[in-house]
């Protein structure tokens, strides 16, 4: 299978269902006036015309960058993890952001996100939790978690997770720096009843390096995120549910995917996961790769971090890949820099960037280096079987990710005897996949899970 892949910037959208089930926050103290202050700039953009991070064929020469070394937030570097944990998910740190009323929220979704209406005013959290780092080490995770502010529940209310898209590998990329008003995905879900966790992914806005498509350490800190979120819940007093719904958008879908088997294994056996909903997630690398080296000369900044993360992760020097001087620029460009800034550093052509056996390497599905593929390999999910219901969404005219990429992950689905369902919707693209009609046909879908409605995957024989 060989697939168009029109890689440029993927920020995130999807959507929360209604559980029926509220809690309470008793802080207040968020002025009207913050909840569109900041606004939320990532939120709604149309990729389709945003800076393209692969076929920028300007010949314009980029001079060598100056790393500058920057102030950032707190990011919990001072927390000492205890050794002997055995999973993540441990609070360690956690600040409370902004209490919005009912109308402060219905304005905020009014500019962000039409269509959607919540039932409830909000509580937002930032947090720092233990997760796992590329290196296999514990480390510090962050996040942004929102809870209804309602009558305390009867029951504990249910758990959705939400993972971001693209944005970018250095500290100031990631999604909880900027607070409340960046919250967008978490006020949708938590408006319709549900606790919502946002997490950065290690090393983003945390010490370390961002583990860019790293299929296992990305999929446990999405768990171990849902954990920090109930342990957040009963310290202050807002119990929150063992059951969990991820959803996620471009990257966050391949996070999605990628968490599916951990939440359904031992890793998540503490929580009763429900299901997932990966809306036109990415993967299907190798194909990816060959495709688009086939269709320009262009280097892309979206390959070039994922090379990096997956070589990394598995301790490869990135020498491997990368031509000296950007073997030593890639380390520094990606803890500075963010995604339309790391394709403006690119060089004009990818002669320049890699190796002469690279380039024939990645023509070839790296037949050449069986090695490197099997690292690729490995963070394309899925790798094993799963039951756990699983909604793939894709807009048959989307060029960012295009459709072949879930046909790609429901035909590997199929080959592993695991469970998906496959929606193609027609005439969606990458941004319109995640708009408020299918935010809210997602947030049923979800709504059915709770009510453990059956569920049917799509047939092996119908894609």
């Amino acid at each position: 299978m060989r697939l168009g892949y029109c890689l440029v910037v993927c920020f995130l959208w999807t959507c929360s269902g209604s559980t029926g089930t509220t809690g309470t926050d008793t802080q207040s103290d968020s002025p009207s006036s913050e909840v569109l202050d900041i606004g939320s700039p990532d939120v709604g953009e149309d990729v389709s015309v945003l800076p393209d991070a692969l076929t920028d064929t300007s010949t314009e020469d980029v001079p060598e960058p100056e790393i500058v070394e920057e102030d950032s937030v707190d990011t919990g570097s001072d927390i000492v993890v205890d050794p002997l944990q055995t999973k993540g998910g441990v609070i360690i740190q956690s600040e409370h952001l902004a209490t919005w009323s009912l109308p402060e929220v219905q304005l905020y979704l009014n500019t962000w996100a039409p269509g959607i209406v919540s039932a409830y005013g909000l509580s937002i959290y930032r947090l720092f939790y233990t997760t796992q780092s590329p290196l296999g080490v514990f480390t510090i995770g962050s996040a942004l978690a929102v809870f209804p502010d309602s009558p305390l529940p009867t029951e504990p209310t249910v758990a959705v997770s939400w993972n971001h898209g693209t944005t970018g590998t250095a500290d100031k990329c990631s999604v909880s720096t900027y607070g409340a008003n960046n919250a967008l995905y978490g006020i949708i879900y938590a408006g319709y009843g549900y606790a919502a966790v946002l997490p950065d992914y290690p090393g983003l806005g945390t010490p370390g390096p961002h583990p860019y498509m790293v299929r296992a350490v990305t999929a446990v800190s999405v768990v171990d995120g849902v954990r920090a979120l109930r342990s957040l819940g009963a310290e202050i007093g807002y119990p929150v549910s063992d059951r969990v719904l991820s959803l996620g958008h471009s990257q966050g879908g391949h996070a999605v995917i990628s968490a599916h088997s951990f939440f359904e294994g031992p890793y998540g056996d503490d929580l009763d996961y429900l299901g997932g909903v990966a809306f036109a997630p990415g993967g299907e690398f190798l194909d990816v790769i060959q495709d688009y080296v086939a269709s320009t000369v262009v280097p892309s900044a979206f390959l070039a971090m994922m090379y990096n993360a997956w070589l990394t992760d598995q301790g490869v020097p990135i020498s491997v890949l990368f031509k000296a001087p950007y073997d030593e620029y890639m380390l520094q460009w990606v803890e500075q820099f963010c995604l339309v800034e790391m394709a403006g550093l690119m060089p004009n052509t990818r002669s320049e960037l890699y190796h002469p056996e690279v380039i024939t390497a990645m023509e070839t599905g790296f037949i050449s280096m069986p090695e490197i593929a099997a690292i690729i390999a490995d963070n394309t999910p899925p790798v094993e079987a799963t039951q756990t219901p699983l909604l793939v969404l894709h807009g048959d005219v989307d060029t960012v990710v295009p459709v072949g990429v879930s046909h790609g992950i429901f035909t590997r689905s199929c080959e592993l005897g695991a469970a998906l369902e496959l929606q193609i919707e027609t005439g969606r693209d990458h941004t319109s996949i995640v708009d408020a009609a299918m935010l809210i046909q997602a947030r049923d879908w979800m709504d059915a899970r709770v009510q453990e409605i059956s569920w049917q995957p799509t047939s092996c024989a119908s894609d």
